[in-house]
């Protein structure tokens, strides 16, 4: 291959060539005696070109009316939601306690359930608090330099 096809081989791999450089450089790549791999390549993407595509494309109607499928399903599903918010009944008839007994009992039942979720911590040894303070040495040791 002489300098030019380099060069715009050089220029096409890094993406830099406009469409008539292509051109040209298919043209010369056609032309090329050698049977290089570069050659190979371009034959094949010709090749690839002129083939019919296995699938066809939708009509644009049928994508849109698709489109408006979705958005139907959306605005139904979103009624539907807010509807059945507006019909659950909110009351916390359990929580109004006029009772200060029962509103102790209730509170010491939420507090300890609170308490029993931070009681599960996990337990370390000490091998392992010192993997986690050596990040906290290694940044104080080289502030002290």
């Amino acid at each position: 291959m002489d300098s030019q096809t380099n060069q715009l081989l050089e220029k096409y791999w890094r993406a830099e060539t406009s469409p008539e450089e292509e051109k040209e450089l298919k043209i010369l790549m056609a032309s090329d005696t050698e049977s290089s791999a570069c050659s190979h390549y371009f034959k094949a993407v010709s090749e690839l070109k002129q083939q019919e595509p296995e699938f066809g494309f939708l009509n644009p109607g049928k994508r849109i009316r698709m489109m408006w499928y979705t958005v139907a399903a959306s605005v139904t599903i979103g009624i539907l939601v807010v509807s059945g918010l507006f019909q659950y009944n909110y009351t916390n008839a359990e929580y109004n306690v006029n009772d200060p007994d029962k509103a102790f009992e209730i509170t010491r039942q939420a507090l300890m359930m609170v308490s029993n979720g931070l009681n599960e911590g996990k337990n370390y040894t000490s091998v392992q608090l010192q993997e986690f303070n050596k990040p906290k040495e290694l940044l104080s040791g080289n502030n002290n330099k």
